[in-house]
């Protein structure tokens, strides 16, 4: 279909713990022809985005409870990160068991710019790319 290269082959972060949902997200990420970059927890995350001046990400998907720095303390270190450094917004999409409203709240509060429920949908999870690919190039 003419989401197959939505991504274009842009680097995707993707900071999950659970193996099996990386795999998947891994999958729906390629699918649309992006090239995901796999981490297992927040501070990884951070430093994945940190490293990657060169070759910045398109987008970042943080799961929001991980061991160690969850992905709403990540997230907001990347905000700070980008205020620091004068560097280009990153969209941020978190991923979350369960999507309810005082989750989302905390979600935007830490910078968020979008919500994926899991078990992943994959319809939802590529217009939400879509939708953040456009924010991503707007401010760019």
């Amino acid at each position: 279909g003419r989401m197959d290269d939505l991504l274009n082959g842009r680097r995707v972060l993707l900071a999950e713990d659970n193996p099996i949902n990386a795999m998947l997200a891994c999958k729906l990420i390629e699918r649309l022809g992006g090239e995901p970059v796999w981490v297992k927890d927040g501070l990884a995350a951070v430093e994945a985005v940190r490293a990657a001046q060169t070759r910045p990400f398109a987008l970042a998907l943080f799961d929001v409870r991980m061991p160690g720095l969850s992905g709403l303390e990540a997230a907001a270190q990347v905000r700070r990160l980008e205020v620091q450094d004068k560097r280009p917004h990153l969209p941020l999409a978190a991923l979350t068991a369960n999507a309810f409203a005082e989750d989302r709240a905390a979600c935007t509060a830490a910078g968020f710019d979008g919500f994926l429920a899991k078990p992943l949908d994959r319809e939802a999870f590529t217009l939400l790319l879509a939708n953040l690919l456009v924010q991503g190039r707007a401010a760019a």
